[in-house]
């Protein structure tokens, strides 16, 4: 005989992992029979916490431990509680701090860039970032994408004060111990003065007593005719040149001549010469060019030069005619006249400043090798 037993009508079933029964809600489930709930996860009670995951859902958390969430969810709205320690990766637009007491503004870490500060994207006051070199910028001026600031860069803009103004990109000294400078630009060879009229320092061309170099020019060959200084700065009171030369001409009495700005035209009045070898006085009429001795620049001797000096005062005014002093030593070994040293004084017609000068023997002649020439401004 068999025995076949029946399931009794309306009896409890415990539910297992195999068959369908009733589960008492106790631990971690809560709610009805009907509309059951996860109330906490390993006995830890959750809060409200947006979770996206292939699905949605808000958990809550009022407890103390650790929430798991498994399979990188993606975390939308606010996080936010008492401190936590995260484990793994955390990926978000941007970490934004409420800041403790005292320390309040609005604050956000927006994410890093290559090298240097965003040059796109919308970014508010107080967002920073940390670049791929290890440099941190902070947006001071909001926009896009606003303006940002080096943290601990050297500063590139410093507004100067005292005797300087302006930036340290465009700084200009203004004064000298608080006496201001003249914004007149300079020119060559000119130093600062201070003027008690304007009582500023102003660039002046120094006064006399010094010799400045301007130009020199020497002999090399034998077909040199004449010697021009062009050119010449207009920054001095006066020009001197200086001469040690000897012309082609075997006789002693071969003199110099010169032209100023290179005129030719009757702009030359004339000399008067004195000469301590014969200790008499000429004078001379040149128009059509400078006369400054009546000879002593001759190759009579192979060994001996003429010494010789001109002078021209204030040439660099254009109000009247040029005038030029001259005075030459010469050696000329000669027994009738063994040394000659001639004094000339002139004026000229030239009312220009001069901007070149030019000597040359006046018989035509060439000067020969050796012959130096200088042009000095004082």
């Amino acid at each position: 005989m068999s025995t076949s037993i029946y399931p009794v009508p309306n009896a409890v079933i415990p539910a297992t992992t195999t068959v369908q029964g009733i589960v008492q809600l106790a631990g971690d489930l809560g709610g009805t029979a009907s509309s059951p709930t996860v109330v906490s996860v390993a006995d830890v009670t959750v809060g409200t916490l947006a979770v996206t995951n292939g699905g949605t859902g808000t958990t809550t958390s009022t407890g103390s431990g650790s929430v798991v969430l498994s399979a990188s969810p993606t975390l939308t709205g606010t996080v936010s509680g008492a401190s936590a320690t995260w484990t793994g990766e955390n990926k978000a637009a941007d970490f934004k701090a409420t800041g403790l007491t005292g320390a309040t503004a609005a604050s956000r870490y927006v994410g890093a860039t290559a090298s240097g500060a965003p040059t796109t994207g919308t970014f508010a006051v107080g967002d920073f970032i940390i670049d791929q070199t290890g440099k941190v910028y902070v947006c001071t001026v909001a926009g896009t994408p606003g303006t940002w600031v080096q943290v601990g860069a050297t500063t590139t803009s410093v507004t100067m004060g005292g005797d300087v103004t302006g930036n340290s990109a465009t700084s200009t000294v203004a004064k000298l111990q608080g006496t201001s400078v003249s914004t007149t630009a300079p020119t060559a060879n000119q130093v600062l003065t201070y003027n008690s009229g304007t009582t500023s320092w102003t660039p002046t061309t120094p006064s006399a007593g010094g010799l400045t170099l301007i130009s020199s020019q020497t002999v090399s060959g034998s077909s040199t005719v004449t010697i021009t200084f062009s050119s010449i700065p207009q920054t001095y009171n006066n020009l001197k040149i200086i001469a040690v030369c000897k012309s082609a001409v075997s006789s002693y009495n071969d003199g110099l001549v010169g032209l100023i700005n290179g005129s030719t035209a009757n702009s030359y009045y004339g000399s008067v010469n004195l000469s301590s070898s014969s200790g008499t006085i000429g004078a001379s009429l040149q128009y059509t060019n400078l006369f400054l001795n009546y000879g002593g620049v001759s190759a009579n001797s192979s060994t001996m030069f003429s010494q010789i000096l001109v002078d021209f005062p204030y040439y660099t005014n254009s109000s009247y005619g040029k005038t030029y002093m001259f005075t030459t030593g010469t050696n000329v070994a000669n027994t009738t006249n063994p040394n000659t040293v001639v004094g000339t004084g002139g004026t000229t017609a030239v009312t220009a400043a001069i901007t070149s000068l030019s000597i040359a023997p006046s018989s035509g002649s060439n000067w020969l090798a050796g012959s130096i020439f200088y042009l000095y401004g004082y």
